[in-house]
């Protein structure tokens, strides 16, 4: 006959909580995740970041980017909500892009790798970037 012991009752719990901590990631890509590019796009703000390390991730690098609004310098790592996953490498080290940042919260932002800053662009804030990116 079959025996309920201790390790089956330990590894219940382990599968368990394995299956919810799931289900949270779940419930955060699908709501939190477009909630934060709607919030991106509907008050954001450009400036440029300067691409500083980058981040060895499970899945690609990302990088570690440095950015200024009003005064104040921020640093992040997020890069994929807006244009998609982008493996960066050591070469992209010290090169500039446009950053898309929340206007009410500047802490939050996307770097958009697919936007080089041209060189003749010098720093600053926009409400638009059509005129750099082609």
């Amino acid at each position: 006959m079959f025996s309920y012991t201790f390790y089956d009752k330990n590894r219940t719990t382990a599968i368990r909580l394995t299956i919810f901590i799931f289900i949270l990631l779940a419930i955060y890509a699908i709501l939190l995740l477009p909630f934060q590019k709607r919030r991106l796009e509907k008050f954001g703000k450009y400036t440029i970041g300067v691409v500083i390390n980058i981040v060895d991730k499970k899945d690609a690098y990302d990088p570690l980017y440095q950015y200024i609004v009003n005064g104040v310098a921020y640093t992040s790592t997020e890069a994929r909500l807006i244009q998609g996953t982008y493996n960066f490498n050591q070469t992209n080290i010290g090169k500039r892009y446009f950053v898309l940042y929340d206007s009410t919260n500047p802490v939050k932002s996307c770097l958009l790798p697919l936007y080089l800053v041209p060189d003749s662009v010098g720093e600053g804030e926009w409400e638009n970037i059509d005129m750099y990116i082609r």
